[in-house]
Formats: C-alpha cells, structure tokens, sequence
C-alpha cells in the first residue's frame, strides 16, 4: 500500500510539472492558445487520482479566472459533453475560492464580471432543454467558487450575482444573499423577480419557493422591464399556459409587502396592453376571472384605443369567454362600456361585423350597443367574397356570416335598403 501510495504521488507530481509547464508556453492573450490549454488540462485531469493539488500553485488568481469563463465559452455550446462540468467539478476540488479585490479603501470591487455571469449569458440565450439543464448545474457548482455571499459582483449590463441565482433557481443561494442583505433591486433590464418566474426554465414549479421569498423580501411586483412589461404580465402572457403557472399569479397578490399593494393590476406595457388584454387574447378564462376579480378595469385601452370587447373581436372562436366576461363584470356591478370607440372611431360592435363575428354581434346588441351611429360594411363584405379568389368553402362560411349578422341587426330594428345603384345597404 505504502509503494501505491508513493506511486500515486510521483505521478500526481508529474502531472503538476505538465501543467506548470504547459501555462508557461501559453499566451494568455490569445483565445486560441487558452482554449489549446483548456484541451490540455481536461486530458490531465480527466482521470486524476489521489490528493487534487493546489491550482494556486500552478496559476495566478486571474488565469484561473480567465480558464473558468473560457471554459463555459468554449465548452458550454454541447450539452452532451461533460468537459465543462469535469473541469469546473476539478477547480472546485483543488479548493479553489474567489476572493474580493479589495479597493483602497478597504472595500471590495463590486463590479466585475465573473464566470458566473458568462453562464448565465449563455443560460438566457439556450433554447434547448438540456442544455438549460446543464448549464442550471454549472452555475449551481460555480457558487460553490464565488461563495461570498457578502460580496454581490455586478457585470457591465447590470446583472449581479444574486439575479443569476434567482435565473438559475439556486435557491440556497438566494436565501444566502438575502440573508446578508446583498440585494439590488434594479429598476432596469431583468429584476431579480422576473428571472425568478423561470421564464427562461422548463421547470417553473422549481422556481416557487424563490418567487415567493423575493416578493417577502420586498420585491417590487410593479418593476417594468425593458418591454414596460411588469411580472403580471409576464405570468399571464409565458406562464399561466404551462403546468401550474396559476399558483405564480396568485403568489403576487398574496406575498407582496404592503407597500406595493394594491399590485398594479392595470399596467400597461408599451403596446398598451394591461394583464387583461394578454390573458384575453390568450383565451384564458382562469385569468380573465382572476384579473377582474382583483382590480382589473373591463375598459381599459390599449395604444389603439382598444377595450377588452374590442380585443374580443379578434377571437372569432371564443365566444364562450366573452359571455364570462359579461358574467364576472355584472357580480362585481361593474359597468363595461359597449360604446367605447377606438382610434379608428369603431366600436365593438362596428368590429365584431366587420370581422363576421356574429355570436359577438348578437352579445353587443343585447348588452345595449347603440346602432344609431353604425356604419353599414355588408356592400364590401358581399363584393369581397364575389371578387377575391378563395374557396368556395370560405365563400359560404362568410356569407353565411354576413346572413347571420344581417338577422341580428334586423331583429333591433335595422331594416334593408336599395341604394340607386341597385345594391342592398343598411340605414
């Protein structure tokens, strides 16, 4: 055993020697040279046995820096090859930790990028499951290095550590840094809240427990982003639809600090669009109910005076959450306007014909939609459906439409006129 062991360690300090002398030939400068060392160092330690020698003994603090974001730059684009995780599973072995640059006066540089960053760079930018995965894994090891929760590094776009953390889903590592009260709570780009919803991840129901403490923790639940989207919307528009995405709309309301309450349920983003307007055009009746139930305004307008019931007009196939829509507002006594105009000067009405809605139309009329002012569209509907080349099976479903609409119209006191050229038009 004792021969084994002296064995082992010959051919550990063999290896020692190969690496201190390959990062002598390396100019640092060079990509190209660094990813060559990186090939070279995974054959040594690939199989490594016995004691894992000291990294600090064969590179500078920076070089190894440098290695660990090379490493997910050069490594990171496979999500079949192990090299990354191996190499960065050997740093952390060796014993290898970050510490804090220290400025004159005594505090550490805050703003710096890290290895940490660059995975998560490459983590938003993934659209493959698997590499999601093992990219959520190599950030998890990379704390394990950059383990000073005290110390919160911010790269040149604004993200910290601790946002990277709340991407990832580290949920031990969010509780650290909210612990020690490393927290920024940054107005622009990606709130820590908004990487939190898993927005970016294939499994948001991990992403509970760190929504919930960010929003304990004082999260802002009316932060906008880049798209003057706020979490609401989000949920509504990218979560809502997967497993589960429900719990996350309720948890807004639920753990929000008081001083953010109400949550601004009527924000609108920069198409104008309020949390109502996405979970209708998503057909989500759960949301819909949710959304007015908790302060939604049933009129509110988007940047082309769209209300609600416009929005509707658009979804030719739901009638069935229009009439919830109708429903929910008369329990809450809550007036919906049908004469709202937008900025064409149409109503919901106006469009639900012009767009062959007829189960709207028939809901518009007998929610009180003034007729007086309608303009009638059916001359240029019937030549549309003469004259444009389509088949014959959507000529007889539009025109059916029109005959449907025309009957509804007719029933509230519409009647058909001939024009002096012969043509059928209503007045």
């Amino acid at each position: 055993m004792q021969i084994d062991n002296e064995s082992m360690d010959h051919l550990k300090q063999q290896k020692i020697k190969r690496l201190k002398r390959l990062r002598k030939k390396v100019n640092w400068e060079m990509e190209k040279e660094r990813h060559e060392l990186l090939d070279r160092l995974y054959l040594l330690i690939k199989n490594w046995e016995g004691h894992y020698a000291d990294f600090l003994d064969i590179f500078r603090r920076p070089e190894i820096h440098r290695l660990l974001m090379d490493s997910i730059d050069y490594w990171g684009k496979d999500e079949s090859d192990d090299k990354l995780i191996e190499f960065i599973t050997f740093v952390i072995r060796t014993g290898f930790e970050d510490e804090p640059v220290i400025d004159e006066e005594g505090k550490p540089l805050l703003h710096r990028t890290t290895a940490v960053h660059v995975a998560a760079r490459r983590r938003i930018s993934s659209r493959m499951d698997n590499q999601e995965d093992q990219l959520d894994m190599v950030i998890d090891r990379l704390f394990l290095i950059y383990n000073k929760f005290n110390v919160n590094y911010i790269d040149e776009r604004g993200m910290s550590h601790f946002h990277v953390a709340c991407l990832s889903g580290c949920e031990s590592v969010v509780e650290k840094f909210l612990e020690l009260g490393q927290v920024l709570w940054r107005e622009t780009g990606y709130s820590p809240l908004e990487l939190a919803l898993g927005k970016w991840t294939s499994n948001i129901w991990s992403h509970k427990d760190i929504f919930q403490s960010l929003l304990e923790n004082g999260a802002n639940p009316n932060v906008i982003n880049r798209e003057g989207q706020t979490p609401l919307h989000i949920i509504i528009k990218e979560i809502l639809p997967r497993s589960r995405g429900k719990r996350f709309m309720e948890m807004i309301f639920d753990f929000c600090q008081d001083k953010y309450r109400p949550v601004q349920v009527n924000a609108r983003n920069k198409l104008g669009w309020t949390p109502l307007h996405i979970a209708l055009y998503n057909k989500n009746k759960k949301a819909i109910e949710f959304l007015l139930k908790n302060g939604a305004d049933p009129n509110a307008v988007d940047n082309d005076g769209y209300t609600p019931l416009h929005t509707f007009c658009f979804l030719i196939d739901d009638v069935s959450s229009l009439k919830l829509f109708f429903e929910i507002n008369d329990e809450l006594q809550q007036t919906v306007q049908v004469n709202a105009v937008d900025n064409e000067g149409q109503t919901p009405l106006q469009l639900a014909v012009d767009r062959l809605f007829p189960d709207a139309v028939d809901i518009f009329l007998d929610r009180g939609s003034d007729l007086s002012n309608f303009v009638s569209p059916f001359d240029t509907l019937f030549r549309s459906i003469l004259f444009i080349e389509t088949s014959y099976h959507y000529k007889i479903r539009h025109a059916s439409s029109i005959l449907l609409i025309v009957e509804s119209l007719e029933r509230r006191g519409y009647h058909l006129n001939r024009n002096d050229d012969g043509h059928e038009s209503f007045c």
